[in-house]
């Protein structure tokens, strides 16, 4: 009973040192092409001088330059408030199923407001769900469209 229990556990041994090989084998394979590419990247010739400009247009240029950064100059200086960023956006949290982690992502992705949400399509939801790492039947579940568009109405009334 011993010898097979010091056998059981002989086996689970050599499972346990395959699998850190495996592992080690996979992590070593990934730096060898990371060297390879750093290697690449040191070959590669340097990238070439951008191209003179003909002295005529470079005047014409800078004139310009100087125009409009009176004119921010003057834009800065009027009292108008400025607007508030785009990239707040709304606090998609408001739509059933989005959380944080959600809409976190969701931002990442350039959707920043529950209008973009209520104007989805089908083939909308399911793009989004490939770039969300998550199912399409969720989104459809959790009817985020749906809410994202009873908000609006809400909104508007």
């Amino acid at each position: 009973m011993q010898t097979r229990q010091d056998l059981a556990s002989a086996h689970a041994d050599l499972r346990n040192a395959r699998s850190e090989r495996d592992s080690l084998r996979a992590e070593l394979t990934r730096a060898r092409a990371r060297i390879e590419e750093l290697e690449a990247g040191e070959k590669s010739p340097p990238p070439p001088a951008p191209p003179t400009l003909d002295p005529a247009v470079e005047l014409k240029l800078l004139g310009r330059i100087n125009e409009l950064e009176a004119a921010l100059s003057k834009a800065r200086s009027a009292s108008i408030p400025p607007p508030p960023p785009a990239e707040a956006g709304d606090d998609l949290k408001r739509v059933r199923g989005i959380g944080p982690k959600f809409e976190k992502l969701l931002k990442g992705e350039g959707v920043t407001t529950v209008s973009q949400i209520a104007g989805w399509t089908e083939a909308d939801a399911e793009a989004m769900a490939k770039k969300l790492g998550m199912k399409a039947q969720r989104i459809r579940k959790e009817d985020w469209i749906g809410s994202a568009k009873r908000l609006l109405e809400g909104s508007s009334a």
